[in-house]
């Protein structure tokens, strides 16, 4: 069972001053823009790779991925979508110790961002979308 379900790829974003809340959070949406250009900076063989290189991480041919940590316990299940050899984006499931995530998507997936971008996170159970920073430190590290 997972505790949350988003979808994460780059873009530019404009705050549309919307609140809504997800699971007891309030967060700020987002209108998300974005284009043949916003692709993270890493082509789906090499994120592959270098998921496959970590401790705990088992990553199967077709870009799906899981990591486990112990103490305390967390869990992210992912599938990584490619376009034209890059990443375009990321579906991850979680679950456990939020601040474990985080720093696993801050080390590995936040540093792939193209500078001048955001990451963006559609949080898949509510239909909206926000900046991945305000999931992190309104959700994940809450």
């Amino acid at each position: 069972m997972f505790d949350w379900h988003i979808h994460l790829h780059v873009g530019s974003s404009i705050e549309t001053g919307d609140e809504f809340q997800w699971n007891g959070v309030t967060f700020l949406a987002i209108q998300g823009h974005r284009d043949n250009e916003d692709l993270f900076e890493s082509s789906f063989d090499a994120f592959c790779q270098t998921l496959d290189t970590l401790d705990h991480v088992f990553v199967e041919l077709d870009g799906s991925f899981v990591c486990r940590g112990t103490d305390p316990v967390w869990q992210l299940d992912g599938i990584i979508s490619e376009r034209v050899e890059r990443v375009s984006g990321l579906e991850l499931k979680g679950s456990g110790d939020g601040r474990k995530i985080a720093e696993f998507v801050q080390r590995n997936i936040e540093v792939l961002v193209p500078q001048g971008k955001c990451l963006v996170c559609e949080i898949v159970a509510a239909g909206w979308f926000v900046r991945f920073d305000d999931f992190k430190s309104r959700f994940l590290m809450g």
